[in-house]
C-alpha cells in the first residue's frame, strides 16, 4: 500500500485523490513521447525487412480473386 507520495513542489501528500493524480501523471509522462530528433539517423540503423521490390508489390492494386482467396483462407482452420 502506498501511504504517501512526494508532489512536484516537494511536499508529501497522503490525500487519496492527489495520490491517484500523481500516479496517473507519472505513467502518462512515462509513456508519452517527448518528440524525436534526427529520426533519419535512428532509422538508418534499423535493418530493412521489406525491400523496395516487395514494397512495390504490396502497393499494387489487389484483384477480386485475391480478395476471394483471402476470405476463403480465413475459414480454413
Amino acid at each position: 500500500m502506498i501511504s504517501r507520495l512526494k508532489k512536484s513542489d516537494g511536499q508529501f501528500t497522503k490525500d487519496e485523490s492527489e495520490l491517484k493524480s500523481i500516479v496517473s501523471q507519472f505513467y502518462e509522462n512515462l509513456y508519452t513521447s517527448q518528440g524525436t530528433e534526427d529520426m533519419d539517423r535512428v532509422l538508418s540503423r534499423v535493418p530493412l525487412k521489406v525491400t523496395a521490390e516487395m514494397n512495390s508489390k504490396l502497393l499494387e492494386p489487389f484483384s477480386e480473386g485475391e480478395v476471394k482467396e483471402a476470405l476463403f483462407q480465413m475459414f480454413l482452420t
